[in-house]
């Protein structure tokens, strides 16, 4: 709709005119403009620059890919761009699924990874579902500390998204669900995991120079075991965690 409006109209549409044409509440558009704002990010011009407010004509906070450049700027090369031929990377969504069904798919079924990672184009969708599929495993509680809070969970990979295949992009079993602080303390390599799997810290500084804060977002947890999920199969994979430690 958005590449169709660009080519033919050359001109902004609103949030409310947008969400009349393909049937759903302007409210409602924030998550899918967001995946559709993340492919395009290094590929394409920013196509959701073009939808706007009526009170303004301009985009929504929302809208963060101008890249130092001028919404007027970003917006004529989204209307000069040859979008003819671009695949639409949700097309998965042709045939009923959404990022809900494909991750339960993944947590019900997990030799379906390499399948469900098939139906999706780009990144950005992918992780998406990688989160949920996260999310329902893990039950919304970070395996680290417990944590509880939605907006603060994160899904991490064990071994590294760029070197994982296909399947284990997807694999709930290369994941982690993990709040924001332990999944940089995670990819830091402050805090890693064992094949056991137990939480293990690595010390770079002496005991004697870590904070209280420190102490209870890290080295007190070395040693404790994972907060894991009740199906075994979505347990952290041994040979996945030999790969990132190697």
């Amino acid at each position: 709709m958005l590449a169709s409006h660009a080519r033919s109209h050359r001109s902004t549409i609103t949030y409310s005119e947008l969400g009349e044409r393909i049937g759903v509440h302007h409210q409602h558009l924030t998550r899918p403009l967001g995946l559709i704002q993340e492919y395009c990010l290094d590929r394409y011009p920013p196509l959701t620059s073009i939808v706007v407010t009526a009170q303004d004509g301009r985009p929504s906070h929302g809208f963060t890919a101008a890249d130092g450049d001028s919404v007027e700027d970003v917006q004529r090369q989204v209307y000069d761009f040859d979008w003819h031929g671009i695949p639409n990377p949700f097309g998965y969504a042709r045939g009923g699924e959404t990022v809900e069904s494909l991750a339960h798919r993944l947590v019900t079924d997990p030799s379906s990874s390499t399948a469900v990672y098939g139906l999706v184009a780009q990144r950005g969708a992918a992780q998406a579902i990688f989160r949920t599929a996260m999310r329902e495993a893990y039950d919304d509680r970070c395996a680290f500390c417990g944590l509880t809070f939605v907006e603060a969970l994160d899904a991490a990979h064990i071994y590294p998204w760029a070197k994982s295949s296909a399947g284990q992009r997807l694999d709930v079993s290369n994941g982690l669900l993990l709040c924001s602080n332990h999944h940089r303390l995670f990819d830091a390599g402050r805090l890693t995991i064992t094949e056991n799997h137990t939480i293990a810290y690595v010390p770079k500084s002496t005991p004697d120079s870590l904070s209280e804060a420190d102490r209870a977002l890290a080295s007190s947890l070395d040693g404790v075991r994972l907060r894991l999920p009740h199906d075994r199969r979505l347990w952290p994979n041994p040979a996945l965690i030999r790969l990132r430690i190697a």
